[in-house]
Order: C-alpha cells, then structure tokens, then sequence
C-alpha cells in the first residue's frame, strides 16, 4: 500500500495490492518463484508505475501504469470511497519461474514511480539506508503488511492512518511492535462488509476465488 506523493494525506490507498509468492520445485539447486497480485484500491489519480527488486537485486517492472494494467482502465477512485460500487480484482501471475538459489529469503522490495520519482514500501527485509523509504519527516512512502495475511483494512479516502489506526504513531515512532487495531468506521467498508458475488453468495473485497 503507497502513497503517491512524498507528502501525501496519508489515507496509503492511493495503491494496494495484496502479493503472493509461490515457490515450485526447480531441483536440487533452484526454486522457482512466482509472484502473483490482485490489485485491491486506488485512490490516487496520477500515473503510477509498479515495480519490484527481488533477492538477487534484479529489477522487475511489473506495470508501467496500474490503472490501465492491473485494474483494467477503471475510472475514479477505485474501492477507496465507501459510495462507490465495489470491483473485486483476480490474483494473477505476473513474474513466472524466477530462479533463485534454493533456500533464498523471499524478500521483495516493492516500489511505485511517480513523475519520475521512485517511492519504495518499508518492509522489515530491507535495510532503511538501501532504498529510499521514508520522506523528511520520517513517514514511510508505502507499508507492506504481511501480520494479516492478505486482510489489513486500508483507511478509506482522505482519512490519515493515524486516524484509522490509533497506534500507528507509535509504531512509526519505534513505541510500538506493531500498527495496532483500527477504528472501523475510518477504514474502507469493502474490507468489513461483504459484497454479492455472480453467484449469489457474499465476499470481502480480497476475495478472488469466485472471479473468472
């Protein structure tokens, strides 16, 4: 999940996208990694590129427009408005049969590029002086959150995490091991409430099993 701007409202839905990497079996020495995204939200209207480092420090550039690849052209804000109508998305491949030495950690550093500008997501498998991760006041440019197991609720548009999440202060400020629960009433209803699905039955927004 990323802000788009390096002073943004901090609402961090202007992307989010759940990943998945799955390893296959590539002998003794290789596995093989593929990594799949189901695009979630945007709430940001800019152009925004998506990319990816991988353990071996290769680059990947998944998209160079999120909008039109990941989330088919779809207009406005994207499952960020709670007035909206809702569009669940499919997890798809989109890095197949990678090779890496077997045994290697899986760690993905995620960014986004905007007007020439590259924002990358604080996770823990990265060191903070490798990558540009934080602006001047110390807030991350983006979060990726795996405590959640694909289900964290992103805050609704224009609500500041700190807000949603009452503890993220402490959190970012090292006070606090982890984001805290949010207030569920400033988070995204798609991610509390269900939606229909074609088939008559009740989804949440990351749900994809259904989707053809």
């Amino acid at each position: 999940m990323f802000e788009d701007t390096e002073y943004g409202d901090y609402d961090y839905n202007d992307l989010v996208i759940h990943v998945k990497n799955v390893l296959g079996n590539g002998g003794k020495e290789w596995d093989l990694h593929n990594i799949y995204i189901q695009p979630i939200a945007l709430g940001g209207g800019k152009t925004i590129k998506l990319g990816c480092i991988l353990p071996d420090n290769s680059e990947h550039i998944i998209t160079e427009d999120v909008r039109t690849d990941l989330f088919h052209g779809a207009k406005g804000f994207i499952n960020t408005v709670n007035d909206n109508t809702p569009i669940r998305y499919k997890l798809m491949p989109q890095i197949t049969n990678y090779k890496l030495a077997k045994g290697t950690k899986k760690s993905i550093a995620w960014f986004i590029e905007v007007d020439g500008k590259r924002y990358y997501a604080v996770t823990s498998d990265y060191d903070y002086q490798r990558y540009d991760m934080l602006n001047h006041e110390g807030m991350p440019y983006g979060l990726v959150v795996g405590k959640d197991n694909g289900t964290f609720k992103y805050p609704q548009e224009k609500i500041s995490i700190f807000k949603a999440y009452p503890d993220f202060s402490d959190w970012v400020n090292g006070r606090a091991s982890w984001i805290g629960t949010p207030q569920t009433n400033m988070t995204s209803k798609f991610c509390n409430n269900t939606i229909p699905g074609k088939d008559g039955r009740l989804y949440k927004i990351w749900d994809y099993q259904d989707l053809e």
